[in-house]
């Protein structure tokens, strides 16, 4: 009598409910993170990300999310590092295509970060096309060809960004990767025009306080030039606080929560202001 050599009925069960309480772990981890507690966020992606090659689906969202976590904590290599992971494991897997590609336009966030705005290119060029649907490639190439002053590149993308998403999401997309740029750019031209003593306590701060300045006097000009959504409002009122101006993120806020009253970052960001 020949034992069947497939995984068991009872295995199969067990496979089922880890993946389940996988992903819950996973969407968990996300709200955690959209509502700022990346530590809580890390300790609970931790367990998932552990196994090298992935196989599943999960498992891509689970080190992706890590990787925007790591970039929050200022850990740029080990957000690097989960992006190649997925990279690596699904590059020659045409079913995963898409997962894969998220990677891509995942990386090319972090380069977006720091200034690596060819690098940035490369990036979201590669990841739209597997995802030519997916909105960050587009914006996020958008904005790093904004810098590197590469209009008609900079046009191209973003017509294809209007092309992708509707007005709002696009908008929304298109803000958050040009702040990124903009504040990023704005660090390193205080640097090179004012460096600093690395051992100052307050060295770090003040750059940050002089780019939020600068970040938040673009978002102004974007706000004036077009209907703005509540995601831009919020991040001025983001920019205004950093550079310690907090009635006038006070009042960014505020408008951000006239246009939606329920946006959860906007009331984060006011409860702290009305308790500082």
């Amino acid at each position: 009598m020949t034992r069947p050599t497939g995984p068991t009925e009872r295995e199969i069960h067990a496979g089922l409910a880890a993946t389940r309480q996988a992903q819950l772990a996973v969407e968990d981890a996300r709200q955690r993170l959209e509502a700022g507690r990346v530590a809580d966020a890390l300790d609970l992606l931790e367990p998932w990300t552990r196994s090298a090659p992935i196989t599943l689906p999960w498992q891509a969202e689970a080190l992706l999310l890590s990787a925007r976590a790591w970039s929050q904590t200022g850990r740029p290599d080990r957000a690097r590092a989960c992006c190649e992971t997925v990279m690596k494991s699904w590059q020659h897997v045409p079913a995963r295509g898409l997962e894969w590609a998220a990677a891509v336009r995942e990386l090319g966030d972090l380069h977006l970060g720091q200034g690596r705005w060819r690098h940035a290119v490369q990036a979201y060029r590669r990841a739209a096309e597997r995802r030519p649907l997916d909105p960050g490639c587009w914006a996020g190439l958008s904005a790093a060809a904004q810098q590197l002053g590469r209009r008609r590149l900079e046009r191209q993308a973003a017509k294809r960004l209007a092309s992708v998403a509707p007005g709002r999401e696009a908008a929304t997309h298109l803000a958050r990767r040009i702040t990124v740029a903009a504040m990023t750019a704005c660090a390193q031209s205080a640097a090179c025009r004012r460096p600093q003593d690395p051992l100052s306590p307050d060295a770090g701060a003040d750059a940050w306080r002089e780019l939020a300045h600068h970040a938040g006097r673009a978002l102004e000009a974007r706000i004036t030039r077009q209907d703005a959504h509540a995601d831009l409002w919020r991040r001025l009122a983001d920019c205004r606080a950093v550079s310690g101006d907090r009635p006038a993120s006070t009042r960014a806020c505020d408008q951000a929560l006239r246009l939606n009253p329920r946006y959860a970052h906007a009331m984060s960001l006011r409860r702290r202001l009305e308790a500082a």
